[in-house]
């Protein structure tokens, strides 16, 4: 997928993340603040972080949010959005999930929610969260799954058909397989 592609896609459409009922108000947002106990201390970093919402549900708890995303009108709305929300702790910065602007060892808590189906490798974007990712922080993520075999590319295609920009859902065990190689621990998981 041409990356250029997507950040025009998504920067066409970067206001309507901000209301998409899906990322605005999913229940995974109280989740993955209940799941990670977030600490004022933390250093926290959300990767592709779309409208923001994850950023935004943090940025309350922790010391500073880096929110990042490869689409320029996404982090001008999450730029707007933090300021209007009086949320100063929140940092934006183009980064590409597989390529991240950070110091090793620098977050507590990396995050990424319903975007890892959009990305070039998710074991370079894997190897990425555990290169910044101080080695007692968490990182949180929550994305689509699809069955595996025939179904999964089925599902797959279908993404492919109705949004470009997806590349590939992975299956839990997929997901499970490449977490352990990455040497993250999972503590909760579903499927």
């Amino acid at each position: 997928m041409n990356k250029t592609l997507v950040q025009e896609q998504f920067g066409k459409t970067a206001a309507s993340y901000l209301t998409s009922t899906p990322h605005a108000l999913g229940k995974s947002l109280e989740r993955l603040v209940a799941l990670t106990s977030p600490q004022k201390s933390w250093h926290a970093l959300d990767i592709a972080t779309g409208g923001g919402h994850v950023a935004y549900v943090f940025a309350p708890h922790v010391a500073r949010v880096w929110a990042t995303d490869i689409t320029q009108e996404m982090l001008d709305l999450v730029k707007a959005e933090a300021q209007k929300r009086a949320l100063p702790n929140i940092r934006t910065a183009h980064a590409k999930a597989e390529t991240l602007p950070f110091e090793d060892e620098s977050f507590d808590l990396v995050t990424c929610r319903i975007a890892p189906h959009h990305f070039d490798s998710i074991p370079e974007f894997l190897d990425e969260v555990r290169r910044v990712l101080k080695p007692d922080g968490l990182f949180a993520v929550v994305d689509n799954v699809v069955p595996a075999g025939s179904i999964g590319d089925y599902v797959n295609a279908f993404e492919r058909f109705r949004d470009p920009s997806h590349l590939r859902a992975w299956t839990m065990d997929e997901w499970r397989d490449a977490l352990k190689k990455h040497r993250f621990a999972i503590a909760h998981g579903t499927g």
